[in-house]
This record gives structure tokens, C-alpha cells and sequence, in this order.
């Protein structure tokens, strides 16, 4: 139908004035056949996740969110960092279409959004899709707030942009550089996660902070090869550290280049909260483990 999405938002806004934001959260997993979460009683790290959603809410998270406003803050917390150029910044993707169409947008970049997951374009000038193809791939992204599970509160407060950065890719083999993805409680480096073939066939492996493989899965199957640990590793859990102690929890992402860190994201909320992990009994291990010294159980490890 040609209203379906109008009346889809339309939809959304009632039951965000109607339904009270603890419902929703509660609600939300139930209804999609997921694990379910209690913000009011933590025993899980999905369940702490959702009490930071209603409970953690000051500017750092916000302004933390904000891919574009993030970088400023690793630029302060952990100078050290490399921390990809933004090229170009557009309000709209209407914007975007005009840069593409009059050949002002860089000729090799990644095109983002600032506030949101799975938005990320690869942008070839000489392969490129038609302007109007890849401003439409944006024009819903930028339309409203970002919110793909209910009350991620951090998201209503950024201001949707499209951004051009430089595209990383390791000198060697001119591939995207593997990203490592820190899970961060009160300013102390937990777990580590790598995602393999992300665009090909997802697989995503977990360790603990000494590169030691978990045998957990998290959203998506394991690979069959792990990686290996990066050189950079030290850094990059002291990096995290730096960047991420405000906050009872966060996920800091960083990309490895030719052997040197760069920043990629902060997250508040991995999965919107409702990561589901197999064996299940690994979300409440990763609780229970978050907010002390002591390594998971041998149980967890391949």
C-alpha cells in the first residue's frame, strides 16, 4: 500500500504517547520470540542493558551516540587514537543526491549516518550506483530518529546527518581492516568482539581480554578460523578504558590498520538490548563477570 509507511509511523508515535517506556521495553522481546528482559531486577546483561535505557540518562550518552560528536570525545579521552577523517557532512540526503550528481563528494570514501546501525555505503566513483539510488538508501535513515528497539533513549537526542569518511583499508592487502569491538563496565575491558565477512556470510567470535576464544555465540554463528590477536591489543583495551569510564557500560569499536588503532563507534545498547546468546546462560555469566576481576567460567571457553 502506498501509505503503509506513513501509517506504520503514524503507529509507532501513538504507542510511544500511549504504551509507559518500561512496558515497551518489557514488551518488546515477547512479541519478537526473544529472550526477555527485567530492567527492575539486573541478573543478565540484556537486563542491565535495559535499565541503562531508562535509568542512564545524561548528555555524555548522547553526545557519546553521535558517531560525528564522538570522535571529538576519543580526541580528548585517548589522544593516541587514530580517528578517521570526516570528508563531508550533508543535513539531508537530498543533499547528498546534489554533491553526487555536481561530483563534490569525495571519489572513494564511506558514506554514514551519525546515528544509527547498517546505514554504511562504500562509495567508488567509478562504480558508483546513480545519485538518486544511493540518496533514497539514506532518505529514511535521516527521515526520524533513530530507534530499532524501543526507548534507546541516547538516539532521540542526536540530530541525523549523512557523512563522508575516509575509507581505511589495510595497505597490504587493500581490504577493510577487521574491527574489535570492546565491551567496557565501569571502565574496565571485558570481552572482546570480532565480526568476520560481514557483508559475505556473518560470523562473529568472542574472547576475553587476553585473546582467549569463548566458546559462545552472540547473534551469529562462530567462524570456522578466528582471528588472530592484533598487535595493538594493549592499546586498544587501554583506549577503551580511557574512552568508556563514564559509563556503567559501553561497547567501544576500533579498527586496526596497518597495525595501528582508530576509532570507529561508541554503543550504548550492542543488539538494542536483546542480544541473544547461545549457550543462553553466557548473558547472565557476562553480568555476573562484568564488574569484577574474575575470568568467566571454564564452561565458556573453546
Amino acid at each position: 500500500m502506498k501509505h503503509q509507511p506513513l501509517l506504520k509511523r503514524y503507529a509507532k508515535a501513538l504507542s510511544t504517547v500511549l504504551i509507559p517506556e518500561s512496558l515497551r521495553v518489557v514488551g518488546y522481546p515477547i512479541a519478537r520470540g526473544r529472550p526477555p528482559v527485567n530492567p527492575f531486577y539486573i541478573r543478565t546483561f540484556n537486563d542491565l542493558l535495559n535499565q541503562k535505557k531508562l535509568r542512564e540518562r545524561y548528555a555524555e550518552v548522547c553526545f557519546t551516540q553521535d558517531k560525528l560528536l564522538a570522535k571529538d570525545w576519543v580526541s580528548v579521552k585517548a589522544p593516541d587514537i587514530g580517528i578517521p577523517k570526516t570528508l563531508a557532512v550533508y543535513e539531508t540526503a537530498g543533499q547528498l543526491k546534489d554533491a553526487i550528481s555536481k561530483g563534490e563528494i569525495p571519489s572513494l570514501c564511506i558514506i554514514k549516518t551519525n546515528h544509527g546501525a547498517g546505514f554504511n555505503y562504500i562509495f567508488d566513483k567509478e562504480r558508483a550506483e546513480p545519485s538518486e539510488t544511493i540518496s533514497k538508501k539514506f532518505s529514511y535513515a535521516t527521515a526520524e530518529p533513530y530507534n530499532k528497539s524501543p526507548v534507546e533513549w541516547a538516539y532521540f537526542y542526536v540530530n541525523p546527518k549523512i557523512y563522508c569518511e575516509e575509507l581505511l583499508s589495510d595497505s597490504n592487502t587493500q581490504t577493510p581492516p577487521p574491527d574489535y569491538k570492546v565491551f567496557v563496565f565501569n571502565g574496565t575491558p571485558k570481552m572482546i568482539q570480532v565480526d568476520v565477512d560481514r557483508f559475505i556470510d556473518h560470523k562473529r567470535c568472542l574472547f576475553d581480554t587476553s585473546w582467549n576464544l569463548l566458546n559462545v555465540e552472540y547473534e551469529y554463528p562462530m567462524p570456522e578460523k578466528s582471528p588472530k590477536k592484533p598487535c595493538s591489543l594493549d592499546r586498544i583495551l587501554d583506549a577503551a578504558s580511557k574512552i568508556a569510564r563514564p559509563f556503567t557500560f559501553c561497547r567501544v569499536d576500533f579498527y586496526v590498520v596497518d597495525g595501528h588503532p582508530f576509532f570507529g563507534e561508541m554503543s550504548h545498547y550492542p543488539e538494542g538490548g536483546y542480544g541473544r546468546f547461545n549457550p543462553r546462560s553466557f548473558n547472565r555469566e557476562l553480568y555476573l563477570k562484568g564488574f569484577t576481576d574474575a575470568a568467566f567460567e571454564g564452561i565458556y571457553y573453546a
